[in-house]
């Protein structure tokens, strides 16, 4: 059950919010839809790309410009992939292709066709060279593509996918159905993994991350779910109620909308499970215990969300004044959409902890002005620009907090 939005955005403001920093884009126009492709950061963080209609808008998350708008599909764009090495954007789309454009311009540089259903997820390989495609055809339904002549490399069975993730060493790629979690092996789609399959359909899983070791994965599930597992074994680790709107049947809840978990990650060398939901709520957990650390209220109607690669930011899709809807339909005429990226909850740990996870230099403390200072004379390459970003974003938040 999918169902997707359209919008047309002008303006930007730019406010300090009680989380940190906030980038806010206004006036959006939608129409009906409870499904909403989620923002996606570019590798280096310095960026944000969302589907708008049929198009893809790119703005600059730190001087907020709008850069440039992928023009091409014609249906609804379900997923929007940044290249490892940054230089190719893919947008998967129901008008059943992947089309990839180049980052510096936006220039479209291949259309992937093969399909014969709509297209539901991508993930690019590590190498930047290859990248997998999947639809609601009957199988097969993965595809296997060279992103640089857009030569179809392979086929394999998948089932209905939606969404895919490759391990932090690249050698395996997880995937999400409506009926269960699990791992291929990124050379041979050997299935490695699965969880116990449910009966269809009442818990889709539309968001899937992994664990910075690559021995557990998180999903979010359309119910108001979130899960751990093992990813050896498939099987469950631990389950947390992300929002007050969960029902173990999806079909009994009035407001998908609301229930729906946007985004799953760990955090703080994954001791933290972060989930957001539709209903504006981010909740964290340790992830061992189950323990519930914070319930933190970041949007106030319908949203979509994703967290930045270090998860040091989130970029919130909100939708104002959508109507009630019973599952299966939502009417919402003319409303207005912010484009919102915040740091929630920051302090001197989410520093530490950012800093960790990319081998940072760098000795947080609570002059967050010599801190700054310290990232910003790093070597380019002594740390991955998306972790510079965050940790900059998490002391400017601190510093103005």
């Amino acid at each position: 059950m999918m169902f997707h939005i359209q919008m047309v955005i002008s303006g930007i403001v730019v406010v300090f919010a009680l989380f940190g920093f906030t980038l806010t884009v206004t006036q959006a126009q939608v129409s009906s839809g409870s499904f909403v492709t989620s923002p996606s950061w570019s590798v280096d963080g310095t960026k944000i790309a969302i589907a708008v209609g049929d198009n893809v808008e790119v703005y600059d998350a730190i001087t907020q410009q709008l850069i440039y708008v992928l023009e091409g599909h014609s249906n609804f764009i379900s997923m929007i992939a940044w290249s490892p090495d940054n230089t190719m954007i893919a947008t998967s789309s129901y008008d059943q292709t992947v089309m990839i454009w180049a980052t510096g311009d936006g220039t479209l540089l291949r259309t992937l066709t093969g399909h014969n259903d709509s297209v539901t997820a991508i993930a690019w390989f590590p190498d930047s060279q290859r990248l997998v495609s999947s639809g609601l055809e009957s199988e097969p339904s993965l595809f296997v593509w060279y992103a640089q002549t857009g030569t179809l490399i392979s086929t394999h069975s998948g089932g209905s996918i939606t969404d895919l993730a490759f391990s932090p060493d690249g050698r395996r790629i997880a995937f999400s159905t409506s009926l269960s979690i699990g791992t291929f092996d990124s050379q041979t789609f050997e299935l490695l993994s699965r969880s116990p399959r449910v009966q269809c359909c009442p818990n889709t899983m539309y968001s899937i991350a992994w664990n910075r070791t690559g021995d557990s994965l998180i999903t979010g599930s359309i119910n108001g779910l979130v899960t751990i597992w093992d990813s050896q074994t498939g099987q469950m680790r631990n389950q947390f109620v992300a929002n007050p709107y969960f029902e173990s049947d999806s079909r009994e809840i009035e407001r998908l909308d609301l229930s729906w978990v946007r985004d799953v990650t760990f955090a703080q060398n994954d001791n933290l499970a972060l989930a957001v939901s539709g209903d504006g709520s981010l909740r964290e957990w340790n992830s061992v215990t189950g323990e519930m650390i914070q319930n933190l209220p970041i949007a106030i109607s319908h949203i979509a969300a994703s967290w930045s690669p270090y998860s040091g930011r989130l970029a919130v899709l909100e939708l104002q004044s959508l109507a009630a809807t019973d599952g299966e339909n939502l009417d919402t005429g003319v409303t207005t959409g912010n484009l919102t990226i915040i740091v929630p909850d920051p302090s001197i740990e989410r520093l530490n902890a950012i800093a960790a996870a990319c081998d940072a230099p760098v000795s947080p403390s609570t002059d967050m002005a010599d801190f700054m200072a310290q990232v910003e004379a790093l070597p380019a390459d002594s740390i991955p620009p998306a972790c510079a970003a965050d940790l900059l974003a998490v002391a400017r938040a601190l510093e103005g907090g």
